[in-house]
């Protein structure tokens, strides 16, 4: 790892150790076994379907709705799916929802940065889904693992690099005490005094959240009880949400905003800003304490 990322212990791991609840090679079996059962089932329904229509009357119109992305809804009789590619509709429905719980399992959802959830979640909507076999297991977790340090340096940066200038209190230079945040929630419908939750601007609060936990030696927040899980509260009631580190406050044109409690947390961000900027270090602390 780049000895100019955080340090988090630098060891290696496997699957085995990052997922304990979980058996891979029971799961592979009985993925292997729900494949093979669920095309099974299709044959039946297609004989079911010649067979009425050999006899002059229709058949039950039967789709598998459960989906993402582009998937959302391969009906599996008649002509609807093409039959060349039914093993491969159906293993990449189940692998996409293996891949979903081992990444929960694993924890390692809560140390990706904002934009590799997002790469992570694409790869997963489109077709070309990572085949579930041992060691791409093993590889993929133990990547992510061992990346994991240079993920929470680089949040910081992605939140730092797409702050707004347009208003004072965000600085181009460093992270003050107080920041804004847009579109943490979008516009509100009539009647309703917040939208909807972002969850890419609350996935970069999780990422803020991440290294002031670390530096203040706390574990590294579960994402289930993150920054969405706040927002959300927070947008049925008064429109704050907080911790014992950051507070938020929400606005009806869908800006958030963001306290940060404490300087020394500001300081720690503002060290990894610095380290990536090295021509536009923070100003004095002085000045940022009067921000």
């Amino acid at each position: 790892m780049n000895t100019n990322t955080l340090d988090t212990d630098g060891q290696s791991i496997g699957a085995s150790e990052l997922i304990p609840s979980v058996s891979i090679e029971a799961l592979l079996r009985r993925r292997d076994a729900a494949v093979e059962r669920a095309l099974r089932a299709v044959d039946l329904l297609r004989e079911g379907q010649r067979i009425a229509n050999e006899g002059g009357f229709g058949f039950l119109e039967i789709a598998m709705t459960r989906g993402y992305g582009n998937d959302v809804e391969q009906r599996l009789c008649g002509q609807v799916v093409d039959e060349r590619d039914t093993e491969g509709v159906i293993r990449r429905q189940i692998d996409r929802s293996a891949w979903t719980m081992l990444m929960h399992e694993s924890g390692l959802r809560s140390v990706m940065n904002a934009e590799t959830r997002r790469r992570w979640d694409e790869q997963l909507a489109g077709k070309e889904v990572p085949p579930l076999t041992r060691d791409n297991i093993t590889a993929t977790f133990a990547q992510l693992h061992a990346q994991r340090g240079e993920m929470l340096e680089q949040g910081v940066i992605a939140v730092f690099r797409s702050l707004s200038w347009d208003y004072k209190r965000n600085n181009p230079a460093f992270l003050g005490r107080r920041l804004i945040m847009r579109r943490v929630t979008d516009a509100p419908w009539q009647g309703a005094r917040f939208g909807c939750v972002n969850h890419r601007a609350t996935d970069e609060l999780d990422d803020l959240q991440r290294v002031i936990s670390l530096v203040a030696g706390q574990p590294e927040p579960d994402h289930r009880a993150g920054w969405y899980a706040r927002v959300s509260a927070a947008r049925q009631g008064d429109g704050l949400a907080e911790n014992d580190t950051m507070q938020l406050r929400l606005h009806r044109n869908g800006n958030g905003h963001l306290w940060f409690r404490s300087q020394e947390s500001v300081d720690a961000l503002n060290r990894i800003i610095a380290r990536h900027y090295p021509g536009a270090l923070p100003a004095p602390r002085e000045s940022r304490r009067r921000r």
